[in-house]
């Protein structure tokens, strides 16, 4: 269930913050994750009181840039005194209060002003399957980003203006960070008219009974959803000769980059297939947990004794719902997008498939289609 969190403007103006009542609620003894660039150092120690423990993802720079050189002096010191705490994710822009069973998610920076001062809207889930999705989220930006080098920082601050502007006069200064660069591009204007001739009638037919074989309408989106987080965390598209998403006799969906799967779905009793980057933290259990394993052979030059592991699994195709094992899978595929330019396989590649994962209106027609 969401629930929408705003101020009643309807209502007295003294009266408390909706965003803060929600806020202290949910990080009561709890374990609370924030992902936001503003955050007010008090107001920060407010919820810290309260949390069990915490941890927070933000863009260092930003943050101390928003604040006079007092506060800033408050948010070195909060860094410096909690750095493992702490870690420094360049551009990260978004709003989030997060626990264990709930997460708030919105527009309200976490100042006083922002929280009592701004027409500002967020949304409070409590859906384990969205709260886990945003936990993910989260994880996966932490894994990817580290602790800010405090000698940075204090270089930082000595470089910044004495006026509070993350606009304008920023330090000549900066902070180093392992995390990724967000490069994005805009959809091209004719991309549903491409999509739209790439899709044959026999492709589409052919898609809904491949569907139709799945567990359930549940299973299949869950599917589907992967796929699309692939997609994505690629930056793939349909037209990459690397590519490949084909309908075979066999009855499968199976995803190939290059020359090898990188994720597959009935393939055998219904099982989700991944590859697994060799030497994952978690490689040994995941194994132990799978209905099958093995290695790919090497291709060229590569060490035989790296190869990635191909695992498939008789659960529900959002397994990778651990975060740890979104990483070993990711990571394996970014492998395989770097090992070549064209898949051998490219001729069995069918649109509609990956139309299915990234158009969600498409997906629930096709499924509807199956599933009727």
């Amino acid at each position: 269930m969401a629930e929408l969190i705003y101020h009643d403007h309807s209502s007295n103006s003294s009266a408390l913050s909706p965003f803060d009542q929600v806020i202290g609620e949910i990080a009561t003894k709890s374990e609370v994750r924030i992902a936001c660039p503003y955050i007010g150092p008090k107001y920060l120690e407010r919820i810290l009181a309260k949390a069990q423990d915490w941890r927070v993802l933000t863009d260092v720079e930003e943050w101390l840039s928003v604040h006079a050189v007092a506060n800033r002096e408050r948010v070195h010191d909060l860094i410096s005194e909690n750095w493992d705490s702490v870690h420094h994710f360049p551009d990260l822009h978004a709003k989030v209060v997060l626990t264990e069973d709930k997460a708030l998610v919105g527009s309200a920076n976490l100042t006083t002003k922002g929280l009592t001062g701004r027409a500002e809207m967020s949304i409070l889930f409590d859906e384990s399957e969205k709260v886990e999705e945003i936990t993910d989220w989260f994880e996966m930006l932490w894994k990817r980003s580290s602790s800010p080098e405090m000698s940075e920082v204090d270089e930082f601050l000595d470089a910044e203006p004495s006026s509070s502007s993350p606009a304008r006069n920023r330090s000549t200064a900066s902070i180093s960070s392992n995390a990724p660069k967000v490069r994005a591009s805009l959809s091209p204007d004719s991309s549903a008219q491409q999509e739209s001739t790439e899709i044959t009638q026999t492709d589409h037919e052919r898609l809904v009974e491949v569907v139709s074989n799945a567990p359930s309408a549940e299973w299949i989106n869950r599917y589907f959803s992967l796929l699309a987080n692939l997609l994505a965390e690629t930056g793939l598209t349909t037209d990459d000769t690397q590519l490949v998403t084909s309908l075979p006799q066999n009855g499968s969906l199976p995803v190939t980059i290059n020359n090898r799967y990188v994720l597959t779905a009935l393939r055998s009793d219904r099982r989700t297939g991944f590859i697994i980057q060799h030497g994952s933290e978690k490689l040994t259990e995941y194994i132990r947990e799978s209905a099958y394993n093995g290695r790919f052979d090497p291709i060229d030059n590569e060490n035989e004794t790296a190869t990635p592991h191909y695992l498939e699994f008789e659960d529900s195709p959002n397994r990778i719902a651990d975060s740890d094992f979104k990483e070993a899978w990711f990571s394996a595929v970014t492998d395989e997008v770097g090992r070549a330019t064209i898949s051998p396989y490219r001729r069995h590649h069918r649109p509609v498939v990956c139309r299915a994962a990234r158009n969600n209106r498409y997906r629930q027609r096709v499924i509807r289609a199956a599933f009727e």
